[in-house]
């Protein structure tokens, strides 16, 4: 029996999720085919599409790439151990589901307040790539 994760009864409703939905809503699908025997079971329940409620409080770190952490650590920390540490994580990480965030996620634990210590908008021209196309016009 194939388990049909994203589509639950919740709180009086059938409670989709927005992946489930897209395949419910197509028919001949399984998941069409799951959808419409609860809905036969439940007729009075209503089908809605499961919302994410957007945290407002969470801390966000907006234009923290990989070459900005590790401008961060060569320009404004000049800490060269720190440095082949960084490397050496970006080696381990590499290749693995959710790089980038367990790069930054070990970034955030080493320098939890780098945004006191830099200017962003130094690093947002600094960190451009290194061959820029120069053309002239004539």
């Amino acid at each position: 029996m194939k388990k049909f994760a994203g589509c639950v009864i919740k709180e009086n409703t059938i409670t989709l999720t927005k992946a489930f939905a897209k395949l419910a809503y197509t028919p001949g699908t399984a998941e069409f085919r799951h959808l419409a025997e609860l809905h036969k079971a439940f007729p009075d329940f209503p089908i809605v599409q499961r919302t994410v409620k957007p945290n407002d409080e969470k801390e966000k770190h907006s234009g923290l790439t990989v070459a900005r952490m590790e401008f961060i650590i060569k320009n404004y920390l000049g800490d060269e151990i720190a440095l082949a540490e960084f490397k050496e994580v970006q080696k381990f990480y590499k290749g693995m589901n959710g790089y980038y965030g367990k790069v930054k996620g070990w970034f955030l634990k080493k320098y939890p307040n780098y945004q006191e210590m830099i200017d962003f908008a130094d690093i947002a021209t600094s960190t451009k790539t290194e061959n820029n196309d120069l053309r002239i016009a004539g």
